[in-house]
């Protein structure tokens, strides 16, 4: 047989049809679809992934209260939590309300059969990161005794924030831990001991979990199970494990019956990117135990706010949340707890909420290494029996490498308009989908453009055309081998996502290569299919992660920047198929055209929305200040309100007089409203010297202190200078946790009667202190700011008094 070809440099030669001649040919052979057609099946298949997306985020229907005796019902536990915040309300630590909340759980307790109760409280200190604090906590402890003295532990805490009644965070976890425990006793004994703390003070700094570890029953304990909330709906997630013991995600795996979970949650929060912290921290840190963090995270925006209630908190997500810890405290506690058992943290993921992924990091290095190698044989093997040339393919990663560049550069452009142009900011942050579309169909619009300008060429003919788009396929293919490559030896977890796109984008290649049918090309697309499900589930975890998280970052420059360079770079991953599709279909430029309208359009709608709701408020801190002079600071009494966002709070929140402005910050755009006023009366603290007496062992006394402020949730004990050596507590930690130039020590919860420290000072010239009382109730001048903010407003006030002292 013979044919007319149109070779590179557009002349035409007769061929002999060889089988590798035809293989290359083949992929012009199947009649291309029309330009509309193309785009409308790309927007149909995005439409499908994403609508399975959200359905794999939909928590478990709850199970009613008539179930089984052995079934986790979300029913059944409701009435604790309704009965913590509707009933009790606020929990801080130290208040009316926290003793409320701990005669209630050892009485919800103690009706379960079989089950030890016990409350413990302790006075204790300690320092996380840099700020030594003291503490005088109760933690409700409970413990259902198996055949094993080995022990989980399943924890979380009573407390709640201040300004908040914690129905999410964290009475959802502390209602599940209750009816997981009686869902337990109702069945056989297990074969290992379940642990249960309820704790007190979290808020306050973890500290409840801190008194824990110094409980006999800790001793016994192979592994922990924390349970927490930054969130009132959606399902919890597994978000951080380790490090190493793989035994415990695989346990996870292998037990819940709705797995939901990714190791890139686990990358996220241990960067520091997400300004909070869990009891994981002490378990892992202090007691060196091996466990798994949990945590509803969807509906971010109620998270410490007036709005964090009962009638706020889905019942599924109770139900996601009990039934899964259930089943992974079974499986645990019926088998052998190896406990710490070193190694590598593991990598772990499910795919649609269906199945969870995991294995160890030095499994994730040969699964890398193979990959990799398999990438670097395929592509070279395929651009042969392609007749691609390598200039093509080079050609190909520039175009990956810029297109990646051009659509950063688009969402930074376009998170800078808002603001920096129009003076407008997070309009996106109460109804993220017009952001979301504004800043993809940019960074698509890049994409495009970049594959347009670069190799949307028609010159040389459809051969040539098609050599273009498959070195660009090698192209995209190089530059996820790369990332795979360095996230790899980085040790990062998150390197999965890579490492799909390799495997996918290898198949697709040699399906190109090796197949001669017309549907070679849904083949390719089936072979990318998981990466893009997989990175289209990232995606949204992570937005609906930050999107809620930006109301309580206060940035220096405008969250319309950082959202939309993560939405930029998920453009990229999911653009470049997309992109390289369009090479063939033709009209590329077109669809450039029409993504920038898009984007535009969605954009202009941002900046004309108001950020806040009710649903989703600006949250707002309110600070009643009554202080003497103290060093350098002033003598003053004011009211302070200060966003916890990006946006400065109006001058039309409040209907005070006299509002002023603080100087602002270097580097900030909000800076606070002040109220001076002098009609405040706030109870001072009082500081009482004890005794003094001459260190025999130097120059220097020792003074003894007693500090009292009745009714505060903390108390802080300032000094300047570094003429204190060192300080101690009369508790039963060790009694020097701070030493040189320490400045200052928070007491959380202090009792009433007052706590005593002893301070080591040089010189016989007075130790000029403050101690400074801060309470969570209100005032009347509170009050009538909290009277004056406008429904989409969320405010957490708090009273703060100081005085100043020498001795």
């Amino acid at each position: 047989m013979h044919h007319r070809v149109l070779d590179g440099s557009g002349a035409d030669r007769e061929n002999v049809r060889t089988p590798e001649r035809s293989r290359a040919l083949s992929t012009t052979s199947a009649p291309p679809l029309a330009p509309l057609r193309y785009w409308l099946a790309v927007l149909v298949a995005w439409l499908a992934v994403l609508g399975a997306v959200f359905l794999r985020e939909r928590p478990p229907s709850v199970v009613p209260a008539a179930a089984a005796a052995g079934e986790f019902s979300a029913a059944r536990a409701w009435p604790v939590l309704s009965y913590l915040t509707d009933t009790i309300g606020y929990r801080t630590a130290g208040s009316r309300g926290a003793d409320s909340a701990v005669s209630y759980l050892v009485r919800r307790l103690t009706t379960i059969p079989g089950l030890e109760v016990e409350v413990q409280s302790l006075d204790g200190a300690m320092t996380l990161v840099t700020r030594p604090t003291a503490y005088s906590v109760r933690n409700v402890v409970a413990r259902l005794s198996g055949r094993s003295s080995e022990a989980v532990l399943v924890s979380g805490h009573y407390d709640s924030p201040i300004g908040s009644v914690g129905a999410a965070d964290d009475a959802v976890a502390v209602a599940a831990m209750i009816e997981m425990l009686r869902a337990l006793s109702s069945g056989p004994r297990p074969e290992r001991t379940v642990i249960v703390n309820i704790n007190d003070a979290e808020e306050q700094g973890l500290l409840g979990a801190h008194a824990f570890t110094q409980h006999r029953w800790m001793r016994d304990v192979r592994a922990f199970i924390n349970l927490e909330s930054a969130g009132t709906a959606g399902k919890a997630i597994l978000f951080q494990s380790g490090p190493g013991n793989g035994w415990l995600t695989d346990a996870y795996a292998r037990a819940v019956p709705y797995p939901y979970g990714s190791v890139i949650g686990q990358d996220i929060f241990q960067s520091g990117l997400i300004p909070s912290d869990t009891d994981f921290r002490i378990y892992r840190d202090f007691a060196r135990l091996r466990g798994l963090d949990i945590a509803m995270y969807q509906g971010g925006y109620a998270y410490h706010t007036q709005r964090d209630r009962s009638w706020n908190v889905a019942p599924g997500s109770m139900q996601h949340m009990g039934s899964n810890v259930l089943a992974l405290v079974r499986d645990l506690a019926g088998r052998p707890l190896p406990g710490d058992i070193g190694g590598e943290p593991s990598v772990y993921y499910d795919v649609l909420g269906l199945v969870m992924i995991t294995y160890s990091a030095a499994v994730a290095r040969v699964i890398a290494i193979v990959s990799l190698l398999l990438g670097a044989v395929s592509a070279p093997l395929a651009m042969r029996r392609l007749r691609v040339p390598g200039r093509d393919a080079a050609l190909g990663f520039v175009v990956a490498a810029s297109g990646l560049v051009a659509a950063l550069a688009s969402g930074a452009l376009a998170g800078a308009v808002p603001f920096y142009v129009f003076g407008r900011s997070m309009g996106w942050y109460a109804r993220p989908a017009a952001g979301m579309v504004a800043f993809s169909a940019l960074s698509l619009s890049a994409i495009l453009l970049v594959h347009w300008l670069l190799l949307g060429r028609r010159d040389g003919g459809p051969q040539k055309v098609v050599s273009r788009m498959l070195g660009a396929m090698v192209g995209m293919l190089a530059m996820w081998m790369l990332v795979l490559l360095l996230l790899t030896l980085a040790g990062i977890g998150s390197a999965y996502l890579a490492l799909w796109w390799v495997v996918g984008g290898t198949i697709a290649l040699l399906v190109y290569a090796f197949s001669e049918r017309r549907g070679v090309r849904l083949l390719a697309l089936a072979a990318l299919l998981p990466a893009i499900v997989l990175t289209t589930q990232v995606g949204v975890l992570i937005l609906r992660l930050f999107i809620p998280v930006m109301g309580r970052l206060p940035l220096s420059i405008a969250p319309d920047i950082p959202i939309a360079l993560l939405v930029s770079v998920f453009g990229w991953m999911l653009g470049q198929p997309v992109a390289c599709g369009a090479l063939l279909r033709g009209r590329i430029g077109s669809g450039a055209g029409v993504a920038l309208a898009v984007g535009v359009s969605a954009l202009a709608v941002t900046v004309a929305l108001h950020p806040y709701t009710v649903a989703r408020p600006q949250r707002l801190g309110i600070r009643l200040e009554e202080r003497e002079a103290f060093g350098s600071l002033p003598s003053r009494q004011r009211v302070v309100i200060e966003s916890g966002d990006f946006n400065a709070p109006g001058r039309g929140t409040l209907a005070f007089s006299g509002v002023v402005r603080e100087p602002r910050q270097r580097g900030a755009r909000r800076a606070p409203l002040v109220v001076e006023t002098s009609a405040m009366a706030l109870p001072a603290p009082s500081l009482e010297l004890v005794s003094t007496r001459q260190d025999p062992r130097g120059d220097t006394r020792l003074l003894e202190l007693r500090a009292r402020a009745p009714g505060s949730a903390r108390e802080t004990l300032a000094w300047s200078g570094d003429r204190v050596v060192a300080w101690s507590l009369p508790l039963a930690l060790p009694p020097a946790i701070g030493a040189g130039r320490e400045r200052r020590l928070l007491y959380v919860a202090p009792p009433d009667s007052g706590w005593r420290i002893t301070l080591e000072v040089r010189g016989s010239q007075p130790l000029p202190l403050e101690l400074v009382s801060i309470r969570d109730r209100s005032a009347p001048v509170i009050q009538s700011a909290l009277s004056n903010l406008p429904p989409w407003t969320d405010a957490g006030p708090l009273a703060i008094s100081g005085k100043r002292f020498a001795f």
